[in-house]
Formats: structure tokens, sequence, C-alpha cells
């Protein structure tokens, strides 16, 4: 039998750097369908605004990509948003269908300012101040904030075997 962890989070809020430096290296797969959506636009111009037809496919793809490793009896942790709770009931009932005993939520809950922020570093090159490259870290942390409130809380009763809160406290100054 095997392990999911769900990683639970906004943009920014270190979802992805948490999981590969605390859990993929116990030798879980790490399926990131933020890297399936690079992958998708590598060519593109308009990264930074995705259709809702490419998060669609990524979406797809992360999950054959989930089915596919529990089937093979490894432990998978799937690095997405999965914001609102039908979204991780659905990925919980596919984990549970396809072999996973063990199902555990990380929940990055981070201020809306620091996910902003970590956002913000991402854009600007090494060296370069948001301002300079004209990354208005008001907006963006409306934008998160936004995005944010969309978020349902996750609970152990949406079928999670465990459920970690994890808060700038718990893991200290998050930097992506």
């Amino acid at each position: 039998m095997s392990t999911l962890i769900l990683m639970v989070g906004i943009e920014g809020s270190g979802r992805t750097k948490f999981a590969e430096e605390n859990l993929a290296v116990e030798g879980y797969v790490l399926v990131s369908t933020n890297k399936i959506v690079e992958n998708l636009t590598k060519n593109s111009h308009q990264k930074a605004k995705v259709s809702s037809t490419v998060l669609g496919l990524a979406d797809e793809e992360a999950s054959i990509q989930v089915t596919n490793n529990l089937l093979s009896g490894k432990n998978v942790i799937w690095d997405d948003v999965h914001l609102t709770t039908a979204d991780r009931r659905k990925h919980i009932g596919l984990a549970r269908n396809y072999g996973a005993n063990n199902i555990v939520c990380y929940w990055m809950n981070l201020p809306y300012s620091r996910c902003a922020a970590n956002i913000a570093n991402k854009l600007v090159p090494t060296g370069k101040s948001p301002k300079e490259m004209g990354v208005n870290l008001l907006s963006l942390t409306m934008e998160v904030a936004d995005r944010a409130n969309a978020l349902e809380q996750p609970s152990i009763k949406e079928g999670f075997d465990n459920l970690f809160e994890i808060s700038e406290e718990t893991y200290g100054q998050i930097e992506e």
C-alpha cells in the first residue's frame, strides 16, 4: 500500500520547496501540476496568464502520473493548489481507489504578503528589486489575497488520515 501527500496552499506559499526539501528526500515521487504547466507552456510567450484549457490538461496529466505511481506501489506527493474541498475529496477518492492507504495533507498557511514576496522573487532576476522590474508588490499582494479567499481550509473530515498546518512559525521564513 502507498501514501499520498496532498500539498495544499496558494501560489507562493512554499508548497514545492517544502515538498522538495522535506518530503521528496524520503523517496516520494513528486508530481507538480505547476511543473506540468511549465512544460506545456515552455514555448509560450504568456506564461503568466495560463488558459483554463492548459490548466485542465495539466490537472489531467497530474492525475495520470499520481495514479500510475500509486499503482506501482510508490509513495506520491501531489503538489498543487487544491483550493476546494470538492477538489481534494476527488483526489482522495482517486488515491484510495488506486492503492493509497495513507493520505496526508500538508497545508501551507502563510500570510498573503509572504506569498506575494515569494512570487515577486521568482519573477525578478537575482540582484534586482521588484520595483526595478516593475513588479507592484501591493497589487500582487491583493491578487494573492483574492486567491487565498477562494481557498477552503482543509479538514481531517475530508478523508485525510493526517493533516499538518505549516505556517511561518512552524516552518520559518519560507523563501522560494
